[in-house]
């Protein structure tokens, strides 16, 4: 069984890759180029732009996966609004280029398309999001992730591509940047040598469905494995919990006793949602369940940024 990740330089696609090869599988890894993420260089093994069929049809033909992980994107919506074509044209062209080029060179392997709960848009009050909510993106980042699915459904309809999409929540964990767990376990890691004694925060009180990277890692092995073609499939643990509870946990694990907490007002968003928590049922149907607590989690996510500093 042969394995294919594009964006493998990417969070959820570089741990993917680290872990199929871990377990012994053969897995070539796609990225444009290499990045200071701290890890080996080499894991990512090719380089290549999944909007450029050309690149992308002689990588197939070089690696002829049976499962495909489709990771490469724009995954930061606060650059989507600054740059909504560039984001569309990584999320959604390139997921055409690279379905358009196995039917080029006459491939068939199983697709995994990393998708976003941002597809979902103002959620659901407060009751969890299950896969037949309404698809309503609310920003140009989960416009293009709506018209990345869209995509693959035209392939399953009018080429019988084998596509499965995954709709990962707010995955946490060692090498993300950017999120808010990343954000105060850098800001504790500079409190703790020094440089300043206060954590600048945002609004504390807004709920968020947060999973451990492995726990997401596990779930898209399990999509390849056992998901249903055509079907989507939520990556989330279902509980969910707010920004107050992340920071006090760091907090709890910061080598310093005290920090002063400050209200940014450029942290402050008017319209962050308060609530988007996923149901996960779907997923566990097929097997799966969340394993890696928050108490695990953010402490290693803290670790990784003492390492790095």
């Amino acid at each position: 069984m042969g394995y294919l990740v594009t964006g493998a330089r990417g969070f959820i696609g570089g741990h993917l890759l680290d872990r199929l090869r871990a377990d012994g599988h053969q897995a070539h890894g796609i990225s444009r180029g290499y990045g200071d993420d701290g890890r080996n260089q080499a894991s990512h093994e090719l380089t290549g732009d999944v909007r450029d069929q050309k690149q992308m049809q002689a990588i197939l033909r070089q690696t002829r996966p049976d499962i495909i992980f489709h990771c490469a994107a724009q995954s930061y919506p606060g650059i989507a609004w600054k740059a909504p074509l560039d984001t569309f044209e990584a999320n959604a062209v390139g997921t055409l280029s690279l379905l358009q080029s196995m039917i080029d060179v006459d491939l068939s392997p199983r697709v995994v398309i990393c998708s976003s709960s941002a597809v979902y848009g103002s959620g659901n009050g407060r009751d969890p999001i299950n896969e037949s909510h309404a698809l309503a993106p609310a920003d140009p980042y989960g416009l293009s992730k709506v018209t990345q699915e869209e995509i693959g459904r035209y392939f399953v309809r009018n080429h019988s591509t084998d596509v499965v999409f995954a709709r990962p929540f707010f995955v946490m964990g060692p090498r993300k940047e950017g999120d808010v767990c990343s954000d105060f376990a850098r800001e504790i890691v500079t409190i703790e040598s020094g440089a300043k004694d206060t954590i600048s925060v945002g609004n504390l009180e807004v709920y968020r469905d947060f999973l451990d990277i492995n726990d997401a890692v596990e779930a898209m092995l399990l999509l390849a494995d056992r998901g249903k073609g055509g079907e989507a499939y939520n990556i989330c643990s279902g509980d969910g919990q707010s920004i107050q509870s992340i920071l006090d946990i760091l907090m709890r694990h910061c080598k310093r006793p005290e920090i002063s907490v400050s209200v940014a007002a450029d942290k402050l968003r008017k319209n962050d949602l308060k609530y988007r928590v996923g149901d996960c049922e779907k997923l566990q149907a097929l097997g799966w369940t969340a394993n890696v607590s928050l108490e695990t989690s953010l402490p290693n996510i803290l670790q990784y940024w003492r390492k790095r500093s």
